[in-house]
């Protein structure tokens, strides 16, 4: 991935993974005893995220 900063990538997953992903981007500690920050993801769901690393912005472009 370094030699292709640009690279589009999909990631497949549970969605507890992706919400762990989802909380780690948007600097949030772990969840704890069902407290804290829950992404409800269905079944098929996906997120489009972007990463601009010049300005090392995450943005949610896209929640279905």
């Amino acid at each position: 991935m370094a030699e292709r900063p640009e690279a589009a990538l999909l990631v497949v997953a549970h969605g507890g993974i992706l919400n762990s992903l989802f909380r780690v981007v948007l600097g949030l500690g772990p969840q704890a005893d069902g407290e804290g920050v829950l992404f409800a993801l269905g079944d098929g769901g996906f997120v489009v995220i972007d990463y601009d690393e010049t300005r090392r912005l995450w943005r949610f472009v896209r929640m279905e």
